[in-house]
């Protein structure tokens, strides 16, 4: 990389960048509010809007998909964390929203954990 411009912000319609990323990696909150799975320690440390998500853990992630056809550059790159059993409904959401090349990758218990994809809006 020749040039990384590190920035940490809300997605946000009013809020565009002056010049489009090629590339945008997030770990949004993508834990559903009644999910057993959420440790005691963990959401002791971490402030719950950091960790939960509404619509069962689905709509950061939906809201960065969603949005990042306006932040991307032609054929950028958008990685996003989620949980292990969301794979599928963010791969629908990428694809939906002008995404192609869609690959999810396993953590090491061997759940999928991470989905990329590269902005590609149709022509025309």
């Amino acid at each position: 990389l020749h040039r990384v411009d590190r920035r940490q912000r809300q997605m946000c319609i009013r809020d565009r960048p002056v010049r489009p990323y090629d590339l945008i990696i997030s770990n949004p909150p993508y834990i559903a509010a009644d999910d057993p799975h959420l440790e005691s320690e963990v959401a002791a440390y971490e402030p719950s809007h950091a960790l939960i998500a509404k619509e069962q853990g689905l709509a950061d992630l939906h809201h960065i998909i969603q949005e990042a056809g306006n932040y991307l550059v032609n054929a950028g790159y958008l990685i996003l964390e989620h949980g292990w059993k969301q794979a599928k409904p963010v791969q629908e959401a990428l694809q939906k929203h002008g995404f192609s090349g869609i690959e999810t990758g396993t953590d090491l218990q061997g759940h999928e954990r991470l989905s990329m994809a590269q902005y590609k809006p149709p022509i025309g």
